[in-house]
């Protein structure tokens, strides 16, 4: 196997270059059945420089024809004008490859746009706008069929859509499968591209689903341990809380104690102060009121002298005080008796 399986001669104009890199693309990329003989990296050459004035081919372009299978020549009216294509039409017959040249007709007739050199080669494609189509038969010694003057009515042009068909018709001509065939083969396998496109983007949204779902459920799971997480919380704090009033309320009780035997000795400023220092400055907090420091300061701050029990003393206090509690003296001790007054 040589370099290139085919080289394109083409003239240098906008369509005969667009054309020759669409089959040059078509080539190199198509999938061939099995049995083609070709291999699956094919190359193809295709010269993008105009020889200027000169008949003469360079190295490169001479090396290229002969690493070249087979040559692909893009005739138009203008091609067969060009010194450049037909030298290298004529090397490449003085190579001895009369039989692997391939005529692809893009414009006007075979008799107008074909070289004479290589007339009798049968076409391999046919990209006209008006043309019967490639792979007919079609010989390049055929005569005009239609008029190619300018303005004419049944002029020919190229037909870019038709460069996608000849592909498998040129290469038809180059390995001996059918067009067909070698068309359904490619067919074929864009169906199983596409197919695993399709599979690939299903398994990836599959994916997304499987992980959506399980993002969910460790969202939810986690909900779950929050709000386990903030009731196990409240109950702490619940219990800090508990535990928290327990122990002033007991502190309470021992100040309570301590007032009322301020009050014993008639130290009714120091029971006051007792009582105060432990009852909450906002009596409807958070903070709990003990009874006994309420009872001892109501007490010091309604002192009477029996028997008329009236109040002799007053201080400002967070609560009404809504009754007052009678004692008595004994032996000049002051004892409580346990009965109260309303107000």
């Amino acid at each position: 196997m040589k370099k290139y399986l085919a080289f394109i001669s083409y003239r240098h104009k906008h369509d005969d270059s667009e054309a020759a890199l669409g089959i040059r693309k078509g080539i190199e990329g198509y999938h061939l059945p099995r049995g083609s003989g070709l291999p699956a990296q094919r190359r193809v050459f295709r010269d993008t420089d105009e020889l200027p004035t000169s008949s003469d081919l360079g190295a490169d372009i001479e090396n290229a024809l002969r690493d070249s299978e087979y040559l692909i020549a893009i005739c138009s009216e203008d091609y067969v004008k060009s010194l450049w294509c037909m030298r290298e039409i004529e090397f490449y017959l003085e190579l001895g490859r009369r039989d692997r040249i391939l005529p692809v007709l893009l414009s006007g007739t075979p008799e107008t746009s074909v070289p004479e050199m290589i007339r009798g080669i049968p076409i391999a494609a046919d990209l006209r706008k008006d043309g019967t189509g490639g792979g007919t038969g079609i010989s390049a010694d055929a005569g005009p069929e239609r008029s190619t003057e300018p303005g004419s009515a049944e002029a020919c042009f190229y037909d870019k859509t038709k460069v996608k068909s000849a592909v498998p018709e040129i290469l038809s001509r180059i390995c001996g499968i059918d067009a067909g065939h070698i068309a359904g083969a490619e067919r074929r396998f864009r169906m199983s591209v596409a197919a695993a496109a399709v599979a690939c983007v299903t398994a990836g949204l599959l994916g997304f689903a499987a992980y959506a779902t399980r993002t969910a459920a460790r969202i939810a799971d986690n909900n779950v341990r929050i709000a386990g997480a903030v009731e196990k919380t409240e109950e702490a704090r619940k219990q800090a809380v508990g535990e928290r009033n327990a122990a002033l309320l007991r502190q309470a009780e021992y100040v309570s104690e301590q007032a009322w035997e301020a009050l014993s000795v008639d130290d009714a400023d120091q029971a006051i102060e007792l009582a105060l220092s432990v009852l909450p400055e906002d009596l409807h907090g958070d903070l709990p009121v003990s009874p006994e420091a309420e009872g001892v300061l109501r007490m010091a701050l309604s002192m009477e002298v029996p028997p008329s029990y009236h109040y002799y003393r007053s201080a400002e206090t967070g609560f009404d005080i809504r009754g007052y509690y009678a004692y008595k003296y004994v032996e000049d001790r002051l004892f409580l008796t346990g009965d109260s007054f309303g107000t």
